[in-house]
């Protein structure tokens, strides 16, 4: 599907997916680099050099959504790329389309994997590609493997059967589980996981994911949100105090005994000593003087004179 100024997406998340379904889809394909890829705007040019393709979307709305700004729409290198260094062989799109293209297990070979996307994306994908893919979304649903029985049904409803022979029913839309992890914790359980891969969307549709399933407080967006809005500190100068809800001090219980007295270490004794010798401790090289008979070594406080003496 083309790209049209004035589209709007949840997230730059959401904007590179589409460009790179609207890179796979039709007969014509094209490859695709970012150019320029921040928190603010995306800018995205052909891969080929010397190319004029250019979509450029930027953050809008008060930052509550991604829309396109511009889109040059001329090709002049279609196709001139090789397949296996396309858009088809980045890790994300290929565990995002893997799920609903072929049913995906440890015995599942790459070969099958790089038929299967061929048959139904007409692209090709590299061995190393199909392996990686395959190693990810089999680690990622590793709960997943330890269902054998899957029974849909309606697309969004389905009973998982798993191998301590107990039956859990899920409900995508209801979004529960009967073993209860999915409500509690607003993120897809692996009974959850197994109805979402087991489901095949049409074409038309858009792949499922268990990310598309976990709360929106839980997500990066949400997280990115809350900081996004300056909080400066509470000014508390102006507030006056009330009567009727007096302030006082904290309750003190004294303990039993009598106080733990400290003993002085190694250094405080030393300081101590040279103290009592003249010297300042923060002023080695300075020498004390009293201020009652302006002598050196000591202070007033064991000034040993008279003061008839002075």
């Amino acid at each position: 599907m083309a790209m049209r100024e004035g589209d709007r997406f949840v997230d730059f998340k959401a904007f590179k997916t589409a460009m790179q379904d609207w890179g796979l889809s039709g007969n014509t394909k094209f490859n695709i680099r970012y150019q320029k890829s921040d928190s603010s705007r995306n800018i995205v040019v052909c891969a080929k050099a010397g190319c004029p393709f250019r979509v450029y979307a930027v953050l809008s709305g008060n930052k509550e959504y991604v829309s396109v700004a511009t889109v040059l729409y001329e090709h002049n290198c279609v196709g001139a790329a090789p397949l296996f260094r396309c858009v088809a062989s980045q890790q994300t799109w290929l565990q995002r389309i893997l799920p609903t293209t072929i049913p995906l297990s440890k015995t599942t070979a790459p070969q099958q994997i790089i038929d299967a996307v061929a048959l139904h994306h007409r692209v090709t994908v590299s061995y190393q590609a199909a392996h990686k893919a395959k190693k990810t979304i089999l680690g990622d649903a590793m709960e997943f493997s330890n269902h054998r029985i899957l029974r849909m049904a309606d697309p969004f409803r389905g009973s998982v059967l798993s191998f301590h022979g107990k039956w859990y029913a899920v409900d995508l839309q209801e979004r529960t589980c009967s073993c209860g992890r999915f409500q509690y914790n607003d993120i897809p359980c692996g009974h959850v996981v197994a109805v979402i891969q087991g489901f095949r969307a049409p074409v038309e549709e858009p792949p499922r994911s268990a990310r598309d399933f976990v709360a929106y407080n839980l997500t990066v967006v949400a997280f990115k949100a809350t900081y996004m809005e300056a909080m400066p500190p509470v000014d508390i100068m102006g507030l006056q105090p009330m009567d009727n809800f007096p302030c006082h001090p904290p309750l003190f219980k004294k303990t039993r005994g009598r106080p733990q007295t400290k003993r002085p270490t190694a250094g405080e004794v030393r300081a101590r000593t040279a103290a009592w010798n003249g010297a300042l401790q923060n002023f080695p090289d300075r020498i004390q003087r009293c201020s009652r008979c302006r002598q050196e070594g000591h202070n007033v406080a064991r000034c040993r004179a008279l003061p008839e003496d002075m």
